[in-house]
């Protein structure tokens, strides 16, 4: 189920038997409302209670300016091919 809509999730779950319900939402890089995690994680046999971890987004703290995942790749290759080719012009 994971990577799913929690509507997908839940039609999936509901059709094979199991009783669905969501926990806590969590950040997570996925898009809102995807399914990020499922406990149990493994087998489990109808009629069990299946909880769905939903995606709440990205956390907003690691959005902010400075904090950035590209930060340190900006501006990368841009002077690349440009130079005197190591000093070497007398």
């Amino acid at each position: 189920m994971v990577g799913q809509t929690v509507d997908a999730a839940n039609q999936a779950l509901t059709e094979a038997g199991f009783q669905v319900q969501t926990g806590t939402p969590e950040y997570s890089e996925l898009p809102v409302n995807t399914v990020i995690r499922q406990d149990p994680s493994g087998s489990a046999t109808p009629g069990s209670i299946i909880t769905l971890i939903l995606s709440q987004g990205p956390d907003p703290a690691s959005q902010q300016p400075g904090n950035s995942n590209n930060q340190g790749q900006q501006g990368q290759g841009e002077n690349q091919g440009q130079g005197n080719g190591g000093g070497n012009d007398r």
